[in-house]
């Protein structure tokens, strides 16, 4: 076997310019294999490159300590590249999104369909019983950045939620394009309109996220196991999030301690970042009570 290489290497030593073809065979090689192996035949595709630039001619030509320092240069020119363009894009596909939960989530696992204790948010739309109403189990703002450098494009997401007292629950999300989103907090006769035209991300996803640019907004999700989730006990999400290119990306967010609601400003005039809320002009209410209440992943039967 190594007889029969030797034409090839000894052909590869006296021709340069095919040991820099086999370099570029081994570098698209090993970009096309696992992490593994394929950070092996990327280092060693460099090997060969750095070889072929030290018997190239305007290199060879050099005495030996410059014919040294200029394959060395190559060299780290070379390693850089590599670096940039297959590490790096390594690096992207595993962690291609980074997630931020900006500790403002309204969490009401209660199923409580009646007026006590309804939670914060009700989504009001229309179903096989006419004019519905269905608590909402989880409000969350989240920022949503794209690591990559190309544009993505959320195809779907789900976020599950682990308490103390139920473990893992997996959410059914709550699409809100066309629908209205009222808070309760003053009791479902009393429920007051808010509007995520702006800042849902059911509005806000469709489009593509650019390189490395954030989309920060609302997500709602029903549940379909009752938890009591207390003040001062721990949460965890899963958010999972899969693109039009074939991306599958999830995270875990670390606990999280639940703290009291906080206040719904009225207003959102000179708000410039972070979460908020856009109230319609004349702050218009409706009676929720009148509509038929159900979960929003019960089936109408």
């Amino acid at each position: 076997m190594a007889g029969s290489l030797r034409p090839l290497v000894d052909y590869i030593k006296t021709n340069w310019w095919v040991a820099f073809a086999f370099g570029g065979l081994l570098l698209v090689l090993g970009w096309k294999m696992n992490a593994a192996l394929g950070n092996i035949i990327v280092a060693l595709s460099w090997v060969v490159f750095l070889f072929a630039a030290f018997r190239a001619p305007l290199i060879n030509a050099q005495p030996a300590l410059p014919r040294v320092l200029w394959t060395l240069l190559v060299g780290a020119v070379l390693g850089l590249i590599f670096y940039y363009t297959v590490w790096t894009a390594e690096a992207e596909a595993a962690r291609p999104f980074r997630i931020s939960d900006n500790g403002l989530a309204f969490i009401n696992l209660t199923q409580n369909l009646g007026d006590t204790d309804s939670g914060a948010f009700w989504m009001s739309y229309t179903s096989g019983y006419g004019d519905t109403a269905s608590p909402i189990a989880l409000a969350q703002y989240v920022d949503i950045t794209n690591l990559r450098s190309v544009p993505e494009t959320i195809q779907s997401y789900s976020v599950a939620i682990k308490t103390e007292e139920c473990g893992w629950i997996y959410l059914s999300p709550m699409y809100i394009r066309g629908q209205q989103i009222y808070f309760t907090a003053q009791g479902l006769a009393k429920a007051k309109l808010f509007d995520f035209s702006t800042n849902g991300l059911d509005y806000l996803l469709p489009e593509p996220i650019q390189p490395h640019a954030t989309v920060s907004g609302w997500w709602f999700f029903d549940s379909k196991v009752a938890c009591n989730v207390p003040k001062g006990s721990t949460v965890r999400y899963r958010v999972s999030l899969t693109t039009f290119s074939g991306i599958e990306w999830e995270y875990l967010t670390p606990e999280l301690r639940v703290a009291d609601s906080p206040a719904i400003p009225g207003k959102t005039e000179g708000q410039t970042r972070g979460p908020y809320f856009v109230v319609p002009p004349g702050k218009p209410e409706n009676d929720l009570t009148k509509y038929h209440k159900k979960l929003y992943s019960t089936p109408v039967t």
